[in-house]
């Protein structure tokens, strides 16, 4: 999911703009697990909203987990992790406390196993009360190699009445406290402002290496914030592919290292997300991508990388492949999910090179008879192809030759015959069985020859897959033929 499509979803819950004083607090003598110390920033503070990963919401709650408060939203950039406490019906935070750490075996809590909110690594008193606060999490304070175990914790009134509220999740500690805390995985992401005079560069450190995206002066028509998002490749699907598998892996012990969607094999397990949805550039821009070789499929070179575009629809775009550098790039000229891969289907342009048919005119009742050749332009050998015989108009078949076989109840045409075709190699021609058909009416009749790939095979000119001939079927022929005379010699005749 987007950013975009994140903000709008949850954009009620979501105050980001209005973020405030962020400090560390450790007010009690007990041991407290280290943490970061922060400067203290009035005002608004570090800006949440240029966030560049998905937002995730939890409930906020209150009287031991039964009365939802509001909600706590958690989101990142590539510098801080972004927690939002955020009531509602009313209800306003006097105070709060958040613990974000690898481990929810380091949150403090007292001997008998109960959180000690006021050891928290960050809190504030909310003086006035507040509907709305944000606390900004430096990264670099952080081991989020693994999913992050986050404790929000909030003092929370509705006029007079006041009650603790946490962020819903797993119970801390053991005590009797109903105190919960839930995990969270930051996303890789990065952000960045472009404008119309000058355009910009996006850059993000990603898993396999950079992730750039150069943008003209003049590509867009509005300044606009754009981000980009490591995402999950085997999350995506192409068309007639909606399940992606695992492919190669890097190791035997490691992770996989591609994903297999349809005849695609991603090189890496990772594509990019960009946003916002929907943006499209006047000029194009330069997007640069990571992959990994170590997930080239067999027979295939580095120089076979492609960038490929999916969202609703799948393109393989002309590429430049830097091979020392494992990078690939190509134009683009709108945001949606990018990934390098190489296209291991088999090519071949597969063409009708030949439709005979006999010289008119043609009468009703009378047999007519085509015949075809089928060539494979290559450059791949292709087995399994399949040609068809369709006819259009008042016509019946005359015998059904090779091994060819007729379709029963045609989707097009009156009379259709398929006939399979032996693998055909780059280059090769091929004969088709003849088609015999007789009219049974005077009229136009229409014959289609036509080639078909199997599925596994991209042809890259399906126009010329078919040629088809029209002629005009006129009158049965009619004639009273007649002996109209025997002649014979005059007898008596003898033996010999």
């Amino acid at each position: 999911m987007s950013l975009a499509l994140a903000r709008r979803t949850t954009a009620a819950a979501l105050a980001f703009a209005a973020l405030t004083v962020l400090h560390a607090c450790s007010d009690s003598p007990m041991e407290t697990p280290p943490g970061p110390v922060f400067q203290t920033v009035s005002g608004s503070g570090a800006d949440a909203g240029a966030a560049c990963s998905p937002i995730v919401v939890v409930p906020f709650l209150a009287d031991g987990g039964e009365l939802d408060v509001g909600t706590v939203s958690i989101a990142n950039d590539e510098s801080h992790v972004y927690v939002t406490f955020e009531t509602a019906g009313g209800w306003e935070i006097s105070a709060s406390h958040l613990f974000v750490g690898d481990s929810g075996d380091r949150i403090p809590v007292s001997g008998g196993g109960n959180p000690r909110v006021g050891q928290f690594p960050w809190s504030s008193d909310h003086l006035g009360r507040t509907t709305s606060y944000t606390y900004a999490v430096p990264r670099a304070d952080l081991d989020d190699t693994e999913p992050l175990t986050i404790a929000a914790h909030a003092d929370v009134w509705l006029g007079d009445r006041m009650e603790g509220a946490w962020g819903d999740g797993d119970p801390i500690g053991n005590g009797r406290s109903w105190a919960t805390a839930f995990s969270y995985d930051p996303v890789e992401c990065a952000s960045e402002l472009i404008t119309v005079a000058e355009g910009g560069t996006l850059l993000l450190d990603a898993p396999l290496g950079p992730v750039q995206l150069a943008v003209p002066a003049g590509a867009v028509e509005n300044d606009v914030q754009i981000t980009v998002e490591v995402v999950d490749a085997s999350s995506l699907s192409l068309p007639g592919a909606p399940t992606a598998s695992p492919g190669a892996t890097a190791a035997a012990d490691g992770p996989a290292a591609s994903v297999q969607l349809g005849s695609v094999v991603v090189m890496g397990e990772f594509a990019y997300d960009f946003g916002p949805d929907g943006l499209v550039f006047g000029e194009p821009a330069l997007l640069t991508l990571p992959y990994d070789e170590r997930a080239l499929p067999d027979g295939a070179a580095e120089g076979d990388v492609r960038i490929f575009v999916i969202n609703g629809i799948y393109d393989e775009l002309e590429s430049t492949v830097d091979v020392a550098a494992n990078l690939v790039s190509a134009h683009v000229e709108h945001f949606s999910n990018y990934f390098p891969g190489v296209n291991t289907a088999v090519e071949a342009d597969l063409a009708v090179t030949q439709l005979l048919e006999p010289t008119g005119p043609f009468g009703v009742g009378e047999v007519i008879e085509y015949g075809a050749d089928v060539g494979n332009l290559g450059p791949d050998d292709v087995p399994g192809a399949t040609f068809t015989w369709v006819a259009f108009g008042d016509v019946t078949l005359d015998g059904v030759f090779g091994l060819c076989s007729e379709i029963a109840n045609p989707i097009f045409g009156t009379v259709a015959v398929s006939c399979p075709l032996d693998p055909i190699t780059a280059g090769a021609v091929r004969g088709i069985p003849v088609f015999r058909i007789v009219p049974q009416s005077e009229g136009d009749v229409t014959v289609w020859a036509t080639v078909t790939a199997p599925a596994d095979v991209s042809d890259p000119d399906p126009d010329n897959n078919r040629e088809e001939r029209t002629v005009a079927v006129g009158p049965a022929i009619v004639a009273d033929l007649a002996v109209t005379q025997l002649l014979e010699p005059t007898g008596p005749f003898g033996v010999g």
